[in-house]
């Protein structure tokens, strides 16, 4: 699902649209920051794993390790991994891996959540309304619940046991990975 789709799903649940209805641009536009700032978190509270500062040593290339957050004095020379070496073999980022490049003189920052339906690096701080929902192939549904809480105080909504069920389902299965096959390499983090 895009992000579009994620927020119709969350004002369906609120009630704020019926089903068939479409919310307007703006609406859209509000709300994605929302979901932006929804994924953040998860980045800033651990939910995905403990993140490892690091400072390369020089202005040249920099590969990024999953789980990191670099300070470079020019985000341009951090190079998100296609594959890591993991037990050995190389292997994808584990799902819900977490790069964070921060500018050591702006501090301006940009937040990258692996994506294991799309196979890349999504970029949170830039998504747009027709952008694949990081994560969202998990349980679609669950993330637009967590987000409908989150606009429920907005529209004065009371939220219902099931979409409050649901919304813990899914940040459970993020906590806990549950995601990841049996064979996946163990986590480097």
């Amino acid at each position: 699902m895009n992000c579009s789709q994620i927020i119709t799903t969350a004002l369906r649940r609120l009630g704020i649209l019926a089903a068939g209805q479409q919310p307007d641009e703006s609406q859209i536009e509000d709300h994605l920051e929302t979901l932006k700032a929804l994924y953040l978190r998860w980045v800033n509270d651990g939910t995905f794993g403990r993140l490892c500062d690091i400072i390369p040593l020089a202005d040249t290339e920099h590969l990024a390790s999953p789980m990191t957050r670099i300070a470079a004095l020019d985000p341009t020379t951090v190079i998100l991994p296609e594959t890591i070496r993991c037990g050995g073999r190389e292997a994808t980022a584990v799902d819900g891996s977490v790069i964070v490049v921060v500018h050591r003189t702006t501090r301006q920052t940009a937040t990258y959540i692996y994506d294991s339906a799309s196979h890349d690096w999504r970029q949170i701080d830039h998504l747009q309304p027709t952008d694949f929902a990081p994560l969202a192939y998990r349980d679609p549904i669950g993330l637009a619940c967590y987000l409908a809480i989150e606009l429920s105080e907005e529209y004065g909504q009371e939220i219902s046991e099931l979409t409050v069920r649901n919304a813990m389902a899914f940040r459970t299965s993020l906590t806990h990975d549950y995601s990841r096959g049996d064979n996946s390499p163990v986590p480097y983090y």
